[in-house]
C-alpha cells in the first residue's frame, strides 16, 4: 500500500486502518503510521503485505481520512503476473483485466513478468533471473517497445494467449545520461523534459510530479496531449533535483490513467566503458574506471557507495574503480542536507566472460579442458556472459588445431548467456591427437563485421598410448544403462495445490543431503534433480537411502 500525503484539515491520528480483504480469506485491519511536518503536511507511510501464494483477487478500503477509496481487483489467469518497470529494480503490478474480465492493454516498455513454469513468451526476455517464486514461477523482463502483440504459449498443448500491447505516455529530453536504468527511470541532466501522450483526450488530463521526501507539485489540469507538454527543470518540480515519479490522471475521478519515473540532477555526467570489453589474452580483465563528473556545484554532492570500491576526488567528481571481479556498480547521490534529491544509479560493465556447465565461477582467461571429461551420453556446456542488456551477438566457437579450422558451431542465446553443446565437437576431438583450441568469434546480431575473437579452451594433446589407457568415451554396459532408466522413472511426491499430493520433477538438494548423498550419487545413478524446489519431505529423502543402499 504506497505512501501518501496530503495537507491536513483536521486532527489526524497518529495511526490510520486500511480493510484488506485477499485471496478469499478473512479481512484484515491493516495499520499504518502516520506523521506530520513542519508545514502542516500528513504523511501515511508504506505499508507492505508478503504474498505466500499467487495473487487472485483483493480487495483494500482506504480510512475516511483518505477519502474512503476502494480498490477492488480479480486476476483471473495465473499464467503470468505483469510489472511495469519503475528502476531501482522495483516494478509496479499491471492490472492485466479489468471490472468485466477483458485483458487490459500492456504498456509498450519494459515490463517484468512472473511466467509460469511450462510457458514461453514470443519474444525472447532481455532478463532471466535464475530463481522461482511461488515454486512455479520465473522472473523475466520483457522490452515491448515495437511490440503491437504479446504471445504467451503453452509448451505442453500448444494453447496460446495474446495479449495486445499499445502505445503508452513518455517522458524525454535531449539530455538523457545512460545507466542501467534508462528505460525504467530515465536519468536527466538539462534544462527540460516534454510529456507525449499516444492519444488526444478533450477533457484534459491532471499532471502530478512527487518526490517521495519533498511531496507534490500539480502542473497542469487540463492538458489533451495534442501536443508535447514542455517542462522547464527544476521551476516545476517539488524539489531541485532527485527521482521523481509523474501521474497523469483522468479528470472524471482523480485515479492515474499512466505512472511515469524519471531522476534529474542539472549538470551531471557518467564516463565509463560502455561496449563489450574483451579481456587480455592469457591476463585476463584488467581494472575499469567510472567517473562521475559536474560541470559545476560538484563540491555540493555526497557519494554514497558500498565499501568495497575504492574511489577518490577528483577537480570536479569523483573516480571509482572496479577490480576486474567487480562488474555492477551501484551508488547514489544526494545533496548535502538535503534528503530529498538522493538519487540511485546502477552501472553494469559488458565484461565478457565464460564457464562451462560443470563450473560455478565466471572466468576470463582460457580453461584448460581434460578430453575425459567430454562424455557420451552426459551433456557438457560452454556458456558466455556478455552482462549486455542491450546488445545481442552472433557467437560462433571454433574448434582449430596449428590454425586449421576443424569445426563451427553457434551459440544459442538465452538472457545475457549464450549457450553452446560441447559433445557436438566430440567426433572430432576423438580422431585428433593434436592439442586443441576452441576460440570464441564475436560480431553483432545482423552485423556481419568481425567484433572480435578470444581463445576460450585449451585441450590438451595425446599420444596413441595415453589413448588406450584412458579411453575418451568410458564403455557403459547394458546392465547399467537399464539401471539408470529405471531410475530416471522414480519421482518424488510433492506438495502441489489445494494441499494435494504431486509428482515432482526431482528430489530437492535438502532431500539429498539428508539422505546422505551427494551431487556425484546423483549422477551416478542418474535420479532426477530439481534445483528449484526447497522443500524436504521424509518419503522422498527415505526413497533416496533405499536407493543408495542398492534396494
Amino acid at each position: 500500500i504506497p505512501e501518501q500525503k496530503f495537507k491536513a484539515i483536521n486532527n489526524i491520528p497518529r495511526q490510520l486502518s486500511y480493510k484488506l480483504l485477499l485471496n478469499n480469506g478473512n479481512e484484515q485491519t491493516i495499520s499504518v503510521r502516520v506523521s506530520k511536518n513542519e508545514q502542516g503536511i500528513i504523511t501515511v507511510k508504506e505499508k507492505r503485505k508478503y504474498l505466500e501464494e499467487p495473487l487472485k483477487e483483493f480487495k483494500i478500503v482506504y480510512p475516511d481520512e483518505l477519502q474512503g477509496r476502494v480498490y477492488i481487483y480479480k486476476h483471473r489467469n495465473e499464467i503470468l503476473y505483469p510489472f511495469i518497470a519503475t528502476g531501482n529494480n522495483r516494478g509496479r503490478m499491471h492490472y492485466l483485466y479489468n471490472e468485466e474480465g477483458i485483458i487490459n492493454p500492456l504498456p509498450r516498455k519494459n515490463v517484468w513478468f512472473l511466467l509460469k513454469e511450462d510457458f514461453e513468451s514470443s519474444i525472447d526476455p532481455d532478463i532471466i533471473y535464475e530463481r522461482w517464486i511461488w515454486e512455479k514461477y520465473k522472473l523475466i523482463c520483457i522490452n515491448l517497445k515495437n511490440t503491437n502483440e504479446l504471445v504467451i504459449k503453452n509448451r505442453q498443448t500448444e494453447e496460446e494467449l495474446k495479449i495486445p500491447c499499445k502505445l503508452s505516455f513518455l517522458v524525454e529530453s535531449d539530455a538523457l545520461i545512460e545507466d542501467d536504468f534508462k528505460n525504467q527511470m530515465p536519468l536527466f541532466a538539462g534544462n527540460s523534459i516534454k510529456i507525449k501522450a499516444p492519444t488526444v483526450n478533450p477533457s484534459g488530463w491532471v499532471i502530478w510530479i512527487q518526490n517521495r521526501q519533498a511531496g507534490y507539485k500539480v502542473i497542469t489540469e487540463n492538458w489533451t496531449g495534442s501536443e508535447p507538454l514542455e517542462l522547464k527543470l527544476p521551476d516545476y518540480l517539488p524539489c531541485e533535483c532527485g527521482e521523481f515519479q509523474v501521474d497523469i490522471c483522468e479528470q472524471k475521478d482523480g485515479f492515474p490513467a499512466e505512472t511515469l519515473f524519471f531522476r534529474y540532477i542539472p549538470y551531471l555526467q557518467l564516463i565509463y566503458p560502455r561496449s563489450l570489453i574483451i579481456p587480455e589474452a592469457n591476463r585476463g580483465h584488467k581494472q575499469e574506471i567510472i567517473q562521475i563528473l559536474w560541470e559545476r556545484d560538484f563540491q555540493d554532492w555526497e557519494l554514497i557507495i558500498d565499501k568495497v570500491f575504492q574511489y577518490k576526488y577528483l577537480e570536479n567528481g569523483y573516480q571509482v574503480e572496479l577490480s576486474p571481479e567487480q562488474n555492477v556498480l551501484r551508488f547514489s547521490l544526494v545533496k548535502k542536507d538535503k534528503p530529498e534529491t538522493k538519487t540511485g544509479f546502477q552501472i553494469t560493465l559488458k565484461r565478457l566472460k565464460w564457464k562451462t556447465s560443470k563450473d560455478e565461477t565466471w572466468y576470463d582467461k582460457p580453461l584448460h579442458i581434460q578430453r575425459e571429461e567430454l562424455v557420451t551420453g552426459t551433456d557438457f556446456y560452454l556458456m558466455i556472459c556478455t552482462n549486455d542488456f542491450d546488445t545481442k551477438y552472433d557467437l560462433l566457437a571454433i574448434l582449430e588445431t596449428n590454425g586449421q579450422k576443424l569445426q563451427e558451431a553457434k551459440f544459442i542465446r538465452k538472457d545475457m548467456t549464450y549457450n553452446l553443446l560441447l559433445n557436438q565437437f566430440y567426433d572430432t576431438i576423438k580422431k585428433n591427437n593434436e592439442r586443441m583450441i576452441i576460440r570464441l568469434e564475436i560480431r553483432i546480431a545482423g552485423d556481419k563485421k568481425l567484433l572480435n575473437q578470444v581463445d576460450v579452451i585449451h585441450l590438451p594433446g595425446i599420444t596413441k598410448e595415453k589413448r588406450e589407457d584412458k579411453p575418451l568415451m568410458p564403455s557403459v554396459t547394458v546392465e547399467l544403462s537399464k539401471k539408470r532408466k529405471n531410475m530416471k522413472n522414480i519421482r518424488p511426491d510433492v506438495m502441489g495445490g489445494a494441499g494435494r499430493i504431486r509428482k515432482g520433477k526431482g528430489f530437492s538438494k535438502g532431500e539429498i543431503i539428508e539422505a546422505g548423498m551427494d551431487m556425484n550419487d546423483i549422477r551416478r545413478l542418474n535420479i532426477p534433480f530439481d534445483k528449484r524446489r526447497k522443500s524436504i519431505y521424509s518419503k522422498n529423502v527415505e526413497i533416496l537411502k533405499s536407493l543408495k543402499g542398492g534396494k
